[in-house]
């Protein structure tokens, strides 16, 4: 019986061996090495940006795709948060999660506050969470965080972008 044992347990390790092997190459050999290539809305192939790549990806893998059918067009770092400018919205993401969104419809100005905060007006009260008392503002703090140098660099240019959004006809031509 002891030969027999010796069989089983040989042909059971071995074929664990191979499925750890699978899975290990499975994991290991599909992990991206850089973010999928970013096309805008004109669906044009540029060379690679891996800057606007990396916000694409930002903004596709939010909430498990949930916005895959939006253009990315804008983003920055706020610490270990993202401010994400679609052609719909603009989110505060962290991690894969959404702090909150604001449809572009809804903005009706942008203030930049000396003391490097950006200040979205909204046009109507709204709130983020059931906890949250609701508000026609939302506030990205950019003091104390990598960002902060470029305080007003980012504000000019979320301002330009969310002006060309809301009158494309004023939009500069695309870069070929």
């Amino acid at each position: 019986t002891k030969p027999a044992v010796g069989a089983i347990d040989f042909v059971s390790k071995t074929a664990e061996g191979i499925k750890n092997t699978t899975s290990y190459m499975d994991e290991s050999c599909y992990r991206r090495r850089r973010p999928p290539r970013h096309f805008g809305q004109d669906k044009v192939l540029r060379s690679y940006n891996h800057r606007k790549s990396e916000g694409q990806e930002l903004l596709y893998t939010l909430e498990d795709g949930k916005y895959l059918e939006e253009w990315y067009i804008y983003h920055f770092a706020v610490g270990i948060k993202h401010i994400v400018v679609s052609n719909v919205r603009i989110f505060c993401i962290q991690g894969k999660r959404q702090e909150w969104a604001v449809p572009i419809s809804e903005v009706k100005g942008v203030q930049f506050i000396p003391k490097d905060v950006i200040v979205l007006l909204l046009a109507h009260y709204s709130t983020s969470s059931v906890f949250e008392t609701p508000t026609n503002k939302r506030i990205i703090p950019l003091t104390n965080t990598p960002a902060a140098p470029q305080a007003e660099k980012i504000f000019i240019c979320l301002l330009e972008r969310l002006k060309n959004l809301k009158h494309p006809s004023l939009a500069p031509r695309p870069e070929n």
